[in-house]
């Protein structure tokens, strides 16, 4: 991928409002290589983050949030439900319901595009709403808002790993427009970016992580990369097995699994 194309303001705005509810161009046209701008994913998960930071900071200005950090870390994941559309909550819903439903590769394609909700969709999305609320309580105990900036990032980079040298599951989907389009370039320019906003965060709050020095706990939070990568070489190991490609809906699920594994790892290194 040549700069030029990594530095393309109309391509950002496209993904933006293709991964959000953030309408920014009214008129503005599908455009069929929009598989070319996977590189900005992390950068509209740092959109959605900042965002979410935003209202932590609005919230912590009226005494009734300030002393309950379950409703506040509730009202956060349901901001962040309003700002996707649930779009990624409804691919983790479809995937649950299809890869562990242990049927053939077109039977849980088929379960996959059914609209209704099986058993498994609805206890993995209860678990993970719950879990990430709990977590961000956590965090919010202790006034540190950067890993709930950073989790969308950390959720969207999950996803365009997802996207390296992979194949779909489907001829025609909605994922196929990002399966397998991110390149080398857009891999490791992601992958700075992303590992340069945990230094910036760790940096700018002075957090440390078990009272270790600052450069050993950026360390340990630059692992989360090494994790994030491992979670996608595990999860395109175990989708090819069961339909031997991706989907749109197991990209929306890699993307709620990331945000989930990076606020627990951070949970475990700051709890």
């Amino acid at each position: 991928m040549k700069i030029r194309e990594l530095l393309d303001l109309e391509r950002f705005i496209n993904i933006l409002q293709f991964l959000t509810r953030i309408s920014i161009k009214k008129d503005s046209k599908f455009d069929p290589d929009l598989g070319k701008g996977i590189v900005f994913f992390p950068l509209v998960g740092l959109v959605i983050g900042l965002i979410l930071g935003l209202v932590y900071y609005i919230l912590r200005l009226v005494p009734a949030f300030y002393n309950n950090s379950l409703v506040t870390g509730v009202l956060l994941v349901l901001v962040e439900v309003v700002l996707t559309g649930g779009l990624h909550l409804d691919g983790l819903a479809d995937t649950f319901d299809g890869i562990f439903s242990y049927r053939s590769k077109d039977q849980i394609l088929e379960i996959m595009k059914d609209s209704r909700m099986g058993t498994n969709a609805s206890i993995s999305l209860i678990l993970l709403i719950v879990l990430k609320v709990c977590m961000l309580a956590s965090f919010i105990d202790k006034d540190m808002v950067w890993p709930i900036v950073l989790m969308p990032v950390l959720g969207r980079f999950l996803g365009l790993l997802l996207t390296y040298r992979t194949r779909p599951a489907r001829e025609n989907g909605m994922g196929n427009v990002f399966i397998g389009k991110c390149d080398r370039t857009s891999l490791i320019v992601s992958t700075v970016f992303v590992g340069l906003l945990e230094i910036l965060a760790l940096g700018l709050t002075g957090t440390s992580i078990f009272g270790l020095n600052q450069m050993i706990s950026i360390i340990l939070v630059l692992l989360s990369l090494f994790i994030t990568c491992i979670l996608a070489y595990l999860i395109k190991h175990g989708v090819y097995k069961k339909i031997g490609g991706l989907t749109g809906d197991i990209l929306g699920c890699g993307i709620e699994v990331g945000e989930m594994i990076f606020i627990a790892y951070i949970f475990i290194l700051v709890g």
